[in-house]
């Protein structure tokens, strides 16, 4: 009697679990990989942030006499301190404040949406069905007993 009650019991549980897991794990996966591709953005920007305020001032000129301040070691000559500054900012010639990474990550991260929230579209569902397939066998364990 309790197999035969299992068996009809699986029956009407299969398909509705298989409808839930399909309907629900779709918007899941899809929010969830979305939410994953923001925490990955806002991982990324905070990291090269946090490397940007490791420099004393936010200003380029500041930037440019402190590296060199570095390559001169104190010459008094105003001539090749000149030169050094110069060469200094020919050597680097972007601001340290990482606009053009925080766009690129940006724009990286827009390119990624889709595709990681398709691939939440296939995962989704197959990990809710996996949980409530777990708990399906959990009950049916506890129902012959």
């Amino acid at each position: 009697m309790k197999k035969l009650l299992t068996y009809v019991l699986g029956t009407i549980y299969s398909p509705v679990a298989i409808i839930w897991s399909v309907t629900f794990g779709i918007l899941i996966g899809i929010l969830g990989k979305a939410y994953a591709n923001y925490l990955d953005f806002k991982y990324f920007v905070k990291h090269y942030l946090r490397e940007w305020k490791q420099h004393p001032k936010k200003s380029y000129n500041s930037y440019i006499g402190i590296l060199a301040k570095e390559r001169t070691k104190n010459k008094l000559n105003p001539f090749v301190r000149t030169a050094i500054i110069d060469d200094t900012k020919y050597l680097n010639p972007k601001e340290p404040f990482p606009f053009f990474m925080i766009i690129t990550l940006a724009m990286w991260h827009m390119f990624l949406l889709p595709i990681r929230c398709t691939k939440g579209i296939i995962d989704g569902p197959l990990i809710i069905y996996e949980g409530s397939k777990e708990r399906w066998l959990n009950f049916k364990l506890k129902l012959l007993e």
